[in-house]
């Protein structure tokens, strides 16, 4: 699989909802090496606060299956307006 196909899939929304399992705060999804063998790739994604969500630790993708890497402490970026 090419990591352009991946990128593609990651964004649809039924890739999204098979991955996240009803997990509704934000969240970052992006594409990359596997850390473990970095000749295949990994799907990872970045999750609100500090608990780990209920999400697989693999995924199949046009019938192979892909690592996912989670990770916590994402921050949603807020519009400037907000800050002020």
């Amino acid at each position: 699989m090419r990591i352009q196909q991946l990128e593609h899939l990651i964004e649809q929304p039924q890739f999204q909802r098979k991955l996240l399992q009803g997990f509704s705060k934000g969240f970052a999804l992006g594409v990359g090496s596997d850390p473990e063998d970095p000749s295949e790739l990994a799907v990872y994604l970045e999750v609100e606060g500090e608990e780990r969500p209920k999400v697989p630790e693999e995924i199949e993708v046009a019938g192979k299956m892909v690592r996912v890497i989670t990770k916590t402490g994402f921050r949603a970026p807020r519009p400037y307006a907000a800050q002020r």
